[in-house]
């Protein structure tokens, strides 16, 4: 087999490669968009309603079961709130949804830039011998950038995995010191 059989063609790189890539990104972008608003909306709807709901404590008290203390609705309500409030923007901050929304397409616009410069022949594919393999290069660095912030991504989580883990050995490691056996877990 000569050289030639190993190589992609234009229109099949195109295919195979630079447009799978701008629909997988494009796709992962409106889902990290809608995730990121979906958890905003709720956090600014929720947040909002704290201050109304402020107003009315101490107004109306309910009992869980018979003979059980009241408890007074409103409190209950309201720091029902700032847990889901606290545990939405912690999800938030763990997941980064708008990070990846940005991400995923500003990489995607930068493929479909590169195309349409290299199908125009317009911008560095002007007057060049080989402008497909240019092509290649720019959209393969594109790409490899994505991957760049991926893996960092996955680093950071890492680390932070491997910090709270080291602070809860070191927890546990001064509780028996102090002569505490239970662990935390």
């Amino acid at each position: 087999m000569n050289e030639a059989t190993y190589l992609l063609d234009e229109e099949k790189y195109l295919k195979t490669r630079v447009d799978d890539q701008i629909n997988w990104l494009s796709k992962k972008s409106s889902a990290s968009q809608s995730s990121f608003k979906r958890t905003r909306l709720f956090v600014i709807i929720l947040s909002a309603s704290l201050p109304f709901l402020v107003g009315y404590v101490g107004m109306e008290q309910f009992t869980l079961w018979e003979g059980a203390k009241k408890i007074d609705v409103v409190k209950f309500l309201v720091g029902l709130i700032g847990v889901f409030i606290a545990s939405m923007e912690g999800i938030q901050a763990l997941h980064k949804h708008q990070d990846k929304w940005v991400n995923y397409i500003v990489t995607s616009e930068s493929l479909k830039r590169e195309k349409m410069l290299f199908l125009t022949r317009a911008g560095v594919y002007t007057d060049i011998d080989t402008p497909f393999k240019a092509f290649v290069a720019r959209a393969e660095d594109i790409l490899a950038g994505e991957n760049k912030q991926w893996a960092e991504y996955m680093l950071e989580n890492k680390q932070n995995k491997n910090q709270n883990e080291e602070i809860d050995n070191n927890r546990n490691e001064n509780l028996q010191e102090d002569g505490e056996t239970d662990e935390v877990v």
